[in-house]
C-alpha cells in the first residue's frame, strides 16, 4: 500500500513537472496571432507538452510567464493562467465588465482576449456610476446650497460654547475669591480691607482738598472786591 502511494505520489509530480516545462517570466505576451507564432516557434515545445502558451501568474497582475503544456478547453468567462504555485496551466473567473471570454476556447488563442492580460478579478474601479457615486454627487450637489447655512450654525455654536465656557470661569474664580475671603487665604481678606481703607482715605482726602480749593477761590474773589471798595 505504501509503494502505491509512493508510485500515485511520483506520478503526480511528474505531470506537473512535464505540465510547466520551460517556465519562463516574461515582460509581455504576444498580441496577436503572428507574435504568438513567433514565440512558439521560438520555445519549440514538443513531446508531452507539445503547446505553447503565454499567460498571466494567478493573483499577480502585471507578471506573465510561458510553458510547454497540453492544451485543452478553457470553459467560457474563465481566462486561462499559470498557476501561482506550480506555473501549470489553470483558469480563474474573468469579473472584469467586459472583454471576457464568452465561449470556451483553446488557450492558444488567448491572445484574443487582452482583458486576461490586465486586471480581470475585477479590484479596479468601474467607469459605470455605483449607487454609492450617486449618493455621494447628490450629497455633494445639496451641500453647495447649505454650505452657508452649515458655516454659520458652526459659527453660532462655537461662539455659545465659548460663552457659556468664559461664564463657567468666571463663576469659579468668584466662588475661590469669596472662599478665601471667608478663610482669609494667604491673608487675601485682610489686603482687601486694607485696599478698600486705603481706597476710602483717598477719597476723604480728595474731598477735603477740594473744600480747600474753594475756600481759596472764594478768597481770591473776596480781595478784588474790598480793594474796588477802597
Amino acid at each position: 500500500m505504501a509503494t502505491f502511494r509512493f508510485v500515485f505520489i511520483s506520478i503526480l509530480m511528474l505531470s506537473s513537472g512535464w505540465a510547466a516545462q520551460n517556465f519562463l517570466t516574461v515582460s509581455v505576451c504576444p498580441r496577436d496571432q503572428n507574435s504568438w507564432t513567433l514565440e512558439s516557434d521560438r520555445k519549440k515545445c514538443q513531446g508531452d507538452t507539445p503547446d505553447y502558451l503565454c499567460a498571466a501568474i494567478e493573483n499577480q497582475v502585471g507578471n506573465f510567464g510561458e510553458i510547454c503544456t497540453k492544451f485543452g478547453l478553457t470553459p467560457a468567462n474563465k481566462c486561462a493562467v499559470l498557476n501561482e504555485q506550480t506555473h501549470n496551466l489553470d483558469s480563474v473567473d474573468c469579473k472584469a465588465p467586459s472583454g471576457c471570454p464568452s465561449q470556451p476556447y483553446i488557450p492558444s488563442v488567448l491572445w484574443q482576449y487582452q482583458i486576461c492580460y490586465e486586471d480581470f478579478y475585477g479590484t479596479t474601479t468601474s467607469l459605470a456610476p455605483t449607487p454609492t457615486q450617486d449618493i455621494t454627487s447628490a450629497t455633494t450637489n445639496s451641500g453647495n446650497k447649505t454650505l452657508w447655512d452649515g458655516l454659520e450654525d458652526s459659527g453660532s455654536g462655537t461662539g455659545v460654547g465659548v460663552f457659556v465656557a468664559m461664564v463657567i470661569i468666571l463663576f469659579i474664580v468668584a466662588v475661590v475669591m469669596v472662599v478665601f475671603f471667608v478663610r482669609n487665604q494667604f491673608g487675601f481678606k485682610d489686603n482687601v480691607q486694607q485696599r478698600i481703607t486705603n481706597l476710602r482715605k483717598r477719597f476723604d482726602h480728595g474731598d477735603d482738598n477740594s473744600a480747600i480749593a474753594e475756600n481759596g477761590e472764594a478768597q481770591s474773589t473776596q480781595v478784588p472786591l474790598l480793594e474796588e471798595g477802597k
